[in-house]
Parts: structure tokens; C-alpha cells; sequence
């Protein structure tokens, strides 16, 4: 019950953090070039963050392999979060390169053609994102605190493949949160420029 609660102040404080670090901008509207720069931004920092994603994936997959060939307890325990959470790293790397340059020409041309329409619908998307993003630390900042219990407890039973499965979530989940936090932030960013653009300027 400690470690939930922990985690939902972690992620409330996480919350805060996201909206209070963002760059202080001006409330005046933006026109058609600005957004179309911030979309770029947004989507270019998606497909760099495609490359973390794989070179995680791929990391944890190597990393999980050696310890399996290790043989110690402690290394099993550690291989399966890694190699779990790391085919989840590699699926989400291959999907943002696989999506990102269609989605960004899908929206080049509806900008072009209809800017109203483009700023209601990535409006209403970028809200669900938002959420999900927020979501998603939650969950694993709960992971992260619970990894570090399963260490924990590992090492006070003296459970080695416990104390490394314990290990191994813990370090995922702390990537994974990096990582959703830095897409998050760009997120909230790229909402807030379409919240603020105008589409007749």
C-alpha cells in the first residue's frame, strides 16, 4: 500500500513537472508557419526517439542473452524483465519509423489544404496522447517501485533470482519512464501550439 501511494505522488509530481518545465511562451496565437515548424519538431523528435526505443530493445536483448548464458540465479532472475520489456522497446522503435514520415505527410497536406480541420483533429488526438503518456509514467513509476521491492525483498530472503528479477523491472521501467517522459514533454509542447494556432493567420 506504501509503494502505491509513493508511486501516485511520484506521478502527480511528475505531472507538475512536465507543465512547470516547459519553455515559458507567450498566449498569442501562432499562424501557419509556426505550427507547421512545431508539428516537425514534434514528429522529428518521434522518429529520434524510434532509434532510443531499438537501441534499448536491442540492448536488453543482448543483455538478457549473456546473463541466460551466465547461469547464475541472479542473472536468470534479471533476463526476463529484460528481455520482456526490451521486445516491447524494440516493437515501439519499429513502429514510430514504420508510422512517423506518412503520419507527417498525411498532416503536411491536410495543413495545406484545410488548416481548421488539422487543428481539430491533432487537437483532440494530442489530448488523448497527453493522457496516455500521463498513464503510462504512472504505471511505471509503480514498476519502478516495484522492482526495487522485489530486490528487496530478494536480498533479505536471500533469493537471487528475485533480487535479479527485481533488478532487471526496475531498470526497464526506468528507461521506459525516460523515455515516456521526454516524449511526453514534447507532447504537451505540440498541444499547446495547437491550441494557440490560428488558422486564418
Amino acid at each position: 500500500m506504501r509503494a502505491r501511494r509513493g508511486a501516485v505522488a511520484l506521478a502527480l509530481a511528475l505531472a507538475f513537472a512536465v507543465a512547470w518545465s516547459a519553455d515559458a511562451r507567450a498566449a498569442e496565437p501562432i499562424g501557419t508557419l509556426r505550427l507547421s515548424a512545431d508539428l516537425h519538431h514534434y514528429f522529428d523528435g518521434e522518429y529520434r526517439e524510434g532509434f532510443a526505443f531499438t537501441l534499448a530493445g536491442a540492448g536488453a536483448s543482448v543483455a538478457s542473452s549473456l546473463l541466460l548464458e551466465g547461469g547464475s540465479d541472479l542473472g536468470r532472475g534479471a533476463s526476463i524483465p529484460l528481455l520482456a520489456v526490451g521486445f516491447i522497446q524494440l516493437g515501439a522503435g519499429i513502429v514510430l519509423h514504420g508510422r512517423t514520415p506518412n503520419q507527417v505527410a498525411k498532416l503536411d497536406a491536410l495543413l495545406a489544404a484545410d488548416p481548421a480541420a488539422l487543428k481539430a483533429v491533432e487537437t483532440k488526438r494530442m489530448k488523448r496522447v497527453v493522457v496516455q503518456f500521463f498513464a503510462l509514467e504512472v504505471v511505471e513509476i509503480t514498476l519502478c517501485a516495484g522492482g526495487g521491492a522485489l530486490a528487496v525483498a530478494g536480498g533479505v530472503l536471500e533469493k537471487d533470482m528475485l533480487l535479479g528479477a527485481g533488478i532487471g523491472l526496475a531498470i526497464q521501467a526506468a528507461v521506459m519512464l525516460s523515455l515516456d517522459y521526454l516524449a511526453h514533454r514534447r507532447a504537451s509542447r505540440y498541444l499547446d501550439s495547437l491550441r494557440r494556432f490560428d488558422p486564418a493567420r
